[in-house]
């Protein structure tokens, strides 16, 4: 039996993954940064933030230091960021075959219609490699899963446990009224020390790896 590949659209059970598919109402918060639209992104951040850097710094006398409106133009590059652009990017990269690279054309289309930053272009990615876009690209990217998903949704989970543990522990001495209960544990403290600990220790193991892939051939 053969089966059309145009016949499938995205659902739960034509996702290749079950985070994309049984799960995805759930890590839908995680799309815009986890996803290759956020992989973009945040190559964008880094590409712009970089130029910004060198055009600051009075060695590079090639570069001038940018006036107030270039240096918004650039920043309104990575805050409007949005899938117009990154579709652009894909287009490029479906022709020159690179991505990276392809967000370094894009950026140098996005400075050739602002006349003052033209001189920047060749500037654009300067001194870089690939993989020093990437593994910054990644780190920003588990850092803001880390800080606007995760800790807020263990923050809510451990609220509401707290919350209950209050409960129940209300509901035991109206119960029982004559028997002393112990004191209760600062579990929420510690559980919440531990898991920041965690989070950090993945973010920089995932950062290493991601770097150490760079020197596996």
């Amino acid at each position: 039996m053969s089966i059309r590949n145009s016949d499938f659209g995205l659902s739960p059970l034509t996702a290749v993954s079950p985070i994309d598919g049984r799960y995805a109402r759930h890590t839908e918060p995680l799309r815009a940064i986890c996803s290759e639209f956020g992989l973009i992104r945040f190559r964008i951040v880094i590409e712009v933030r970089w130029l910004q850097h060198l055009a600051r710094c009075p060695e590079i006398a090639e570069l001038p230091k940018l006036d107030p409106a270039s240096d918004r133009f650039l920043s309104a590059i990575v805050d409007q960021f949005d899938l117009t652009d990154a579709q652009r990017i894909k287009t490029l990269e479906a022709t020159i075959n690179h991505d990276v690279k392809a967000v370094e054309y894009f950026l140098q289309e996005k400075c050739r219609t602002l006349d003052s930053l033209h001189c920047a272009i060749p500037f654009l990615h300067f001194a870089c490699t690939s993989e020093d876009i990437n593994n910054l690209a990644y780190g920003l990217m588990l850092k803001e899963a880390r800080d606007t998903v995760l800790i807020p949704a263990y923050e809510s989970v451990r609220l509401a446990l707290a919350h209950l543990s209050q409960t129940s522990r209300d509901h035991a001495m109206l119960c029982a009224p004559m028997v002393k209960l112990p004191r209760r544990r600062p579990w929420a403290r510690k559980l919440q020390t531990s898991l920041r600990a965690w989070i950090g220790r993945w973010i920089c193991c995932a950062t290493r790896r991601s770097s150490a892939s760079s020197t596996v051939p």
